[in-house]
C-alpha cells in the first residue's frame, strides 16, 4: 500500500505511525475502550467496593460548596461507612431532573441502597401518600427516637392518608413519618437549604446505625 508516494516499508517511523492512525484509528480506539471495560469489570469482580452500612440521599433545593463536597462525602464513606448522595435540585422547575429522581429513588430502594431520604415536604408527602409504612418508618414507634421527637415536636411530619390499588385516597393511622430540618451541621458542605423532611426506610441495612444518625 502506498502513502506519501512510497511503500509502507519505505516510510520513516513518524510516517508509519501517521499511516496506521489514519487507517486504523477506529480499531485502535475500540480496542482501548474494550480493554478498559474488561479491566473495570474485572476489577469490580475481583475487588468489589466495600458496601455502605447506611446510604443517605438528599434531593432538594440547596446550595452545596463544590470545594468541600468531595471531602465531606469521602469522610462519610471512610469514617462512617455511609454513602452520602447530595442532589441540589428544584423539583418544580427542573422536570428532567425530577423525572430522573422519580426513577432513581425506587431503584435505590429495590437495590437496598437507600436508608435515609431527605426531600422537600411536597415530594416527601407524595411518596408517603403512595407507599406509607412500606417506604418510611413511623418514627413515633421507634423508642430510641423518643427524645428526638420531643426535641423537634414543632417540626415533625405527621401524615394519615394513603391510596388504594385504584389510586383512591383512603385514611390510615396517623404517624410521624419524618423530621423537618433546615440546617445540617454534620454535613458542612451544605451551606444553605430549603426545609427538608428526613425519613427512615424500614429496610435499612444497619437499622440501629440509621436510627442513631437521625438523632
Amino acid at each position: 500500500m502506498e502513502k506519501y508516494g512510497m511503500q509502507f516499508k519505505d516510510m520513516n517511523t513518524k510516517q508509519k505511525i501517521m499511516h496506521i492512525w489514519e487507517y486504523y484509528r477506529y480499531h485502535i480506539l475500540a480496542t482501548i475502550i474494550g480493554a478498559f471495560v474488561v479491566f473495570s469489570l474485572g476489577k469490580t469482580m475481583l475487588f468489589p467496593p466495600e458496601p455502605n452500612e447506611v446510604d443517605v440521599l438528599f434531593a432538594a433545593s440547596m446550595y452545596i460548596d463544590p470545594q468541600t463536597q468531595e471531602d465531606v462525602v469521602k469522610d462519610f464513606k471512610e469514617n462512617n461507612k455511609t454513602g452520602l448522595d447530595l442532589t441540589a435540585m428544584n423539583w418544580k422547575e427542573d422536570a428532567q431532573m425530577a423525572m430522573v429522581m422519580n426513577q432513581k429513588i425506587p431503584m435505590l430502594l429495590a437495590a437496598k441502597e437507600l436508608d435515609i431520604l431527605g426531600l422537600d415536604e411536597e415530594n416527601f408527602t407524595r411518596f408517603t401518600r403512595a407507599f406509607g409504612k412500606d417506604m418510611f418508618v413511623p418514627l413515633d414507634e421507634v423508642p430510641e427516637l423518643k427524645d428526638v421527637l420531643e426535641k423537634y415536636k414543632d417540626h415533625l411530619f405527621v401524615y394519615d392518608k394513603t391510596v388504594d390499588e385504584d389510586g383512591n385516597e383512603i385514611p390510615m393511622e396517623e404517624h410521624v413519618f419524618g423530621i423537618k430540618v433546615d440546617t445540617f451541621k454534620n454535613i458542612p458542605c451544605i451551606l444553605a437549604a430549603e426545609e427538608m423532611v428526613i425519613g427512615l426506610n424500614p429496610s435499612a441495612k444497619d437499622y440501629d446505625k440509621a436510627v442513631s444518625m437521625l438523632k
